[in-house]
């Protein structure tokens, strides 16, 4: 804003104000956006708010069945309330059009679609779906490991169950 009102030669205030009153209209239009076949949610760190840096969270709602898939909305919060009702405020007929809902695999959006998008297939988005098999894998490694050797592995300790650890040290 500053750098436009700076351009411009006007004062912050102007800019925004005109943002505001143009810009409005456009976000609240029903139709800015046209119809979705898969919706995607996911929550982002919004801000590190206050003294504490508390954790302020928002969530993304997204056309993902696009070929270039599009932002619709961010709301406050990670929780399913917001998404909700976000949801709701739309046309039925613009709803019945989702086919697919993806999100992470918390419980919180899956809650979100089945109240309002209940009919919706619901998949898991890659992301999460790699990461949780991750750590899975490292959860397993870990536990084979301690149970083989009795220990998670540190420097100087064998290998291998009655061999010793040659350290090759300056």
């Amino acid at each position: 804003m500053s750098e436009v009102a700076r351009e411009l030669g006007c004062d912050w205030h102007t800019v925004n104000d005109a943002v505001m009153a143009y810009g409005t209209p456009l976000v609240e239009d029903p139709g800015r956006f046209g119809t979705v076949l898969a919706l995607g949610l996911d929550e982002t760190l919004f801000c590190r708010r206050g003294p504490r840096h508390r954790k302020e969270f928002c969530t993304s709602i997204v056309d993902v069945g696009a070929d270039d898939p599009q932002l619709l909305d961010v709301v406050p919060g990670r929780d399913a309330k917001a998404p909700t009702a976000w949801l709701l405020a739309r046309r039925p007929a613009w709803r019945k059009a989702i086919v697919w809902g993806a999100l992470d695999l918390s419980g919180t959006y899956r809650k979100a679609f089945r109240h309002a998008l209940s009919r919706v297939i619901l998949v898991a988005d890659p992301f999460h779906v790699v990461k949780l098999a991750n750590s899975k894998l490292d959860e397993c490694r870990r536990r084979v490991q301690n149970d083989m050797f009795g220990h998670r592995g540190s420097q100087g300790r064998s290998a291998l169950p009655g061999k010793t650890a040659s350290h090759q040290g300056p």
